[in-house]
C-alpha cells in the first residue's frame, strides 16, 4: 500500500495498480491512478480533515485535531458545561458539575451561604442570620447575647448607661437599686443629720426628724421653764410671761408700785406717787416754782425772787444791777450813779475829788 492510497498488488507474473476509493477497490485497466490533493504535498487523498489540513492528534484520542474540540484533552472532544482540561464531574451528585458546584462535596448546596459548604443556612428567628452566624438563633430581635442576654432587650428606659435588665430602677436614671428610699426618691441627707430625706420629716433641719409641736427648723424647748414651748411663747426668757407682753413687754413686771395708775414700766417715777416722770427735780420731789420764774425751785437758789435763781453779788430780793456801768454793782457802790466813784469821798458822789 503507497501512502497515495494506491495498492500494488501482483497477479501471475504481471504487476496491477489497486485505487481505493469510496471503500471499492478497482483492478487494472478500471483504476483510475491520481493525486485528489493536488495542492497538499503531504496528502493524496482528504482523509477526515481535508486537503491542506494534517490529520494530526495532539492528545492521541483518536480524534484528529480538526475535529476535536478539545485537542489537547484527551478525555473530551467537546468543551461541554466545563471547558477543556476540566472534567464534568458531578462529585455531590446534585445535577450540577463540580466547575459550577460553589460546594462541590455537599449536595444540599451549590454555594457557601452565610455558613458554608457543609452547613445548612438555617435562620430559625428569621431576623435575616443565619444560625450559624447568629448569637442568639432563637430571638428575632438579637443576634447576640449581648449585656441581657437572649430573649431580652438591653433596652435602657432612663438613659443611664445600665440596661433595664440589670437596672433595678429602670424609670429613674438617678438610681439602678432602689435604695432605702425606693426607685423614685433619692438616698440624699440634706441637713446631714444621719437621717436620709425620704425618711426624715424635717429634711432641712438638722435639729429635728419630724416637727414636734414648733414645726421644722423651730427647736421644742421651753428656754424659761414656763411650760410654754419658745415658739409658742411670747416672751420666751421670761417665765411670768407667755402668751402675752403685757404693756411692759418681755422680762417686766405689770406692777404699779406707787399705786398711780401707772405701771412702773411706763412711769418714770415708779415709786412717786405723785408725779409719773422725774421732770427738773427728779422722783421724790415736787417741780414747785414758788416765784413762778418758771424755774423749780430744787434748782432756783432765790425761790422766793422771780427776778433771780441764784443769789449773785447782791444776794436774793437784790438786783444785781450797775447803773453807772462801772462794773460794781448798785449793792456794792456807793456812788451808784457815778461811774467814776464808788466811794463819795470828800466831794461825794458826781464831784470829782
Amino acid at each position: 500500500v503507497q501512502p497515495s492510497g494506491v495498492i500494488i498488488m501482483a497477479v501471475g507474473a504481471d504487476i496491477e495498480q489497486v485505487v481505493v476509493e469510496d471503500n471499492m477497490i478497482g483492478v487494472g485497466d478500471d483504476v483510475e491512478i491520481g493525486d485528489h490533493c493536488p495542492a497538499d504535498p503531504a496528502k493524496t487523498v482528504p482523509g477526515s480533515c481535508g486537503c491542506g489540513i494534517p490529520e494530526t492528534d495532539l492528545d492521541g484520542d483518536g480524534t484528529p485535531n480538526c475535529n476535536d474540540q478539545c485537542p489537547q484533552d484527551p478525555t473530551k472532544v467537546a468543551p461541554r458545561l466545563c471547558g477543556c482540561g476540566v472534567a464534568d464531574k458531578d462529585s455531590d451528585g446534585d445535577g450540577i458539575v463540580d466547575c459550577q458546584d460553589g460546594c462541590p462535596q455537599d449536595a444540599a448546596k451549590t454555594g457557601a451561604g452565610q455558613c458554608g459548604c457543609g452547613s445548612v443556612d438555617v435562620d430559625s428567628d428569621a431576623d435575616g442570620v443565619a444560625d450559624c452566624l447568629d448569637g442568639c438563633p432563637k430571638d428575632g430581635s438579637k443576634d447576640n447575647p449581648g449585656v441581657c442576654g437572649c430573649g431580652h432587650g438591653d433596652n435602657d428606659t432612663d438613659g443611664d448607661g445600665t440596661p433595664d435588665c440589670n437596672d433595678k430602677c429602670p424609670d429613674n436614671s438617678d438610681k439602678v437599686a432602689p435604695g432605702i428610699c425606693g426607685c423614685q426618691a433619692s438616698d440624699t441627707d440634706s441637713d446631714g443629720d444621719g437621717a436620709l430625706d425620704c425618711e426624715d420629716l424635717c429634711p432641712a433641719d438638722a435639729q429635728k426628724l419630724a416637727p414636734g409641736k414648733c414645726g421644722c427648723g423651730a427647736a421644742d424647748v421651753d428656754s424659761d421653764g414656763d411650760g410654754v414651748l419658745d415658739c409658742n411663747d411670747l416672751c420666751p426668757d421670761d417665765a411670768k410671761k407667755s402668751h402675752s407682753v403685757g404693756d411692759c413687754g418681755c422680762g417686766l413686771t405689770e406692777i404699779d408700785s406707787d399705786r398711780d395708775g401707772q405701771k412702773d414700766c411706763m412711769d418714770g417715777c415708779p415709786h412717786d406717787f405723785l408725779k409719773e416722770n422725774p421732770g427738773v427735780c427728779g422722783c421724790g420731789k415736787q417741780d414747785r416754782d414758788t416765784d413762778g420764774d418758771h424755774t423749780p425751785d430744787c434748782v432756783d437758789f432765790c425761790k422766793n425772787d422771780a427776778s433771780k435763781t441764784e443769789p449773785g453779788v447782791c444776794g436774793c430780793g437784790n438786783p444785781d444791777i450797775d447803773r453807772d456801768a462801772d462794773g460794781t454793782p448798785d449793792c456794792q457802790d456807793r456812788c451808784p450813779d457815778d461811774a467814776k466813784k464808788r466811794e463819795p469821798g470828800i466831794c461825794g458822789c458826781g464831784v470829782s475829788e
